[in-house]
């Protein structure tokens, strides 16, 4: 029906709509409820007692029949003999002009067909008579009707036939004069339905969102909202609840705490604040905590990181690892001179990095690398190949491509670094199990798949302005009203626009989130049964595969040994940057050979893996990538420091709004301050 709402009404000059006469117009199948039906026949003729009478009756009534016969064969011929189009726009006309309209269409069809039919009636009364004699009284209507169309004929007085011929001669002229003064409607375009249609879907989509506005209304009313329950959410909340603020509610989209913070156990549990030391965590996300700071003062008090403190703290890099170069005829050894290379080759280029900072701010460390490379002619293979695994280091620890990281910001580790970190992925722990169990004394307070679709802060209330924040719980729409909220969602989230901010933005927020890198890597995690599985070196932790082409260096050939931690043989294969987003296009059996051909080509001896975890993160829909990163041409900390800025009363934070970006210790930090600043904001100080 779509298509009768295309035609406008015609007017004649009288302003009136004009009337559709057109037969091949009528609709098909809702006709009989829109117009009216064809007059009854007469009632049958009982107890005749005279012939003469009888027989004048009998004319008058097949001439009645006749006119319903045709009339019921025009509109048969219409409804039948017309296409859907044409149906369709005759509604249309219907709609517009009433009723009748269709009655007087019909009529000039049908009078044409009486008229035809009185001509021949006066030469065929025997064969009417005949007709009539020898049906029964109960058959004589149908009778009459089946011979109405060929013989319709009855003798008739002449002054009866003169004045029938002329009544119908009548309303002929009648229906002929308003047919030849009717014009047929257009039927519309395919175009023009189109348009129609999309205009109805967006009205209907406008009535849709107006009703559920007016049916949603907020079920609570809360002092503070916060959305995400990663590190700088709970942190958040139990800062919140420290300083007197029992009205909150976490919001959080996943299934489980701890946001980046992600324990796959041995037991198949997800972030299980109740882990023991028999349950081997393997963690897709964070890792290793920093041995400094509130977070681990804080986790170390009350007892998570007790596992952990037992073991020697880890200060290992990647550049500290075993080395392995693969000649071009796929042959590997080890490189023993590896500290020389590092030295020479990689201690050069931070040197020359350091010299010429100023010249090579904007640039990427690319950029630099091959200024470098320019400089100091290191355009032997084997140079160029281990400058090449540098690069692909520097780009799992920042999750960047290296034509993307800012030289001037990022001094990627020189000769001799180290970190001191708890690694905290070992039984009874894991990261994600740790951030479970921090809130488990507020669990009551947040909400599990739970995902903030908009946080609108135009809605004025009862003498001043209320945020309401609305999100789909389980499939279901929600709405709550807040007196402040905290948003701590990924980078990536608020990139691709997740939630919708009412009002929008300021511009200077929104060029911030738009321009600030957030990057991505990726781990494949193996683990094997058997201790005899274990086919490398035990006191190594990491291995870094040197390849001859440039195609295939950084694609899952920096392996992590976390084997004496876990207590199993267990190995995690990297990858970040733009192999990182590649490899996500790919399955899992995909991935799991080309790691297995980069193991075996440094232990030829190892077989496949008992149990194998691949995350994919830039493909969560709730991270959207692993952490943020400088980009060439801007100040990183100042656009942590507008990424972090309020907007009326929505406060920001994570670790993008940290100068300790990328670390779980910048999320703890900004979620405590955050909410220090929205319970100052609530106590109206």
């Amino acid at each position: 029906m779509a298509e009768a709402y295309d035609k406008p009404v015609e007017l004649d000059e009288e302003g009136q709509t004009e009337q559709n006469t057109d037969v091949s117009m009528a609709p098909t199948e809702d006709w009989y409820g829109n117009g009216p039906p064809p007059p009854p026949p007469s009632p049958p003729i009982k107890n005749p007692t005279d012939g003469s009478r009888r027989k004048k009756k009998m004319a008058i009534l097949a001439v009645g029949v006749a006119v319903c016969a045709a009339i019921g064969l025009g509109l048969g011929f219409s409804l039948t003999g017309n296409n859907n189009d044409n149906n369709t726009s005759s509604n249309s006309s219907n709609n517009a002009n009433g009723s009748d309209e269709v009655s007087t269409a019909t009529t000039t069809s049908s009078t044409t067909t009486t008229k035809a039919t009185m001509v021949s009636s006066t030469s065929t009364e025997a064969a009417a008579t005949e007709t009539m004699s020898t049906s029964s009284e109960e058959d004589l209507i149908p009778a009459m009707t089946t011979t109405t169309t060929t013989k319709a004929t009855t003798a008739m007085d002449p002054v009866d036939v003169v004045a029938t011929t002329k009544a119908m001669e009548s309303v002929a002229a009648t229906t002929t004069t308003t047919t030849t003064t009717t014009a047929a409607p257009v039927a519309p375009t395919q175009t023009e339905v189109a348009e129609v249609q999309v205009v109805e879907e967006e009205k209907m989509k406008e009535e849709v969102q107006e009703q559920e506005q007016e049916e949603l209304l907020p079920t609570e009313t809360y002092d503070a909202v916060i959305i995400g329950a990663g590190w700088a959410g709970i942190r958040a909340a139990e800062t919140l609840l420290n300083s007197g603020i029992e009205s909150i509610l976490v919001l959080e989209a996943s299934n489980y705490i701890g946001g980046r913070a992600k324990s796959i156990n041995l037991d198949d549990t997800i972030n299980d604040p109740d882990t023991n030391s028999s349950n081997i965590p393997f963690d897709l996300g964070c890792e290793w905590l920093y041995s400094s700071g509130g977070q681990e003062e804080t986790l170390e008090a009350r007892g998570f990181l007790n596992a952990a403190l037992d073991n020697d703290k880890y200060t290992g890099t990647p550049l500290e690892g075993q080395f392995y170069q693969q000649a071009r005829d796929g042959t590997v050894e080890i490189m023993e001179d590896v500290v020389e290379w590092m030295d020479e080759i990689w201690g050069g280029f931070l040197q020359f990095r350091e010299n010429r900072l100023d010249e090579l701010t904007g640039l990427s460390y690319a950029e630099a690398i091959d200024r470098y490379i320019d400089k100091w002619g290191w355009n032997d293979d084997e140079s160029l190949q281990f400058l090449n695994l540098m690069e692909d280091a520097s780009e799992i620890e920042y999750t960047s491509d290296s034509s993307q990281l800012d030289i001037g910001t990022i001094e990627f580790h020189p000769p001799g670094y180290t970190m001191k970190t708890h690694y905290t992925s070992i039984p009874g722990m894991g990261f994600g199990n740790i951030a479970a169990g921090y809130a488990e004394p507020f669990k009551s307070k947040i909400q599990l798949n739970s995902k903030v679709t908009e946080i609108n802060s135009e809605v004025e209330g009862d003498g001043d302005y209320k945020t309401i924040v609305k999100y789909v719980e389980d499939g279901v729409n929600e709405v709550v009203e807040a007196k402040t909220v905290l948003v701590t969602v990924s980078l990536g989230v608020l990139k691709a626009g997740n939630i919708n901010f009412v009002p929008s933005l300021p511009a200077w927020k929104q060029e911030t989130i738009d321009a600030m890198g957030f990057g991505l890597v990726n781990k494949c995690i193996m683990s094997w049964n058997n201790d005899d599985d274990h086919v490398w070196p035990r006191d190594k932790l990491w291995f870094l595969l040197m390849t001859p082409e440039d195609e295939t260096s950084g694609q899952w050939t920096t392996f992590f040994n976390p084997s004496r931690f876990k207590g199993i043989p267990t190995l995690t294969a990297w990858v970040g940057g733009d192999e990182a987003i590649e490899a996500e296009k790919q399955s899992d059996d995909e991935i799991l050979n080309k790691v297995m051909n980069n193991l075996r080509s440094m232990f030829p001896s190892i077989r496949e893996p008992d149990r194998v975890i691949i995350s994919r993160w830039g493909m969560d829909e709730n991270v959207r990538g692993t952490y943020s990163f400088p980009v060439p041409g801007r100040d990183f900390y100042d656009d942590a420091d507008n990424l972090q800025r309020r907007v009326g009363r929505v406060w920001f934070a994570g670790e993008a709004t940290n100068s300790a970006w990328g670390s779980t210790m910048a999320a703890w930090d900004t979620g405590e301050e955050q909410a220090l600043n929205m319970a100052r904001s609530l106590e109206g100080v």
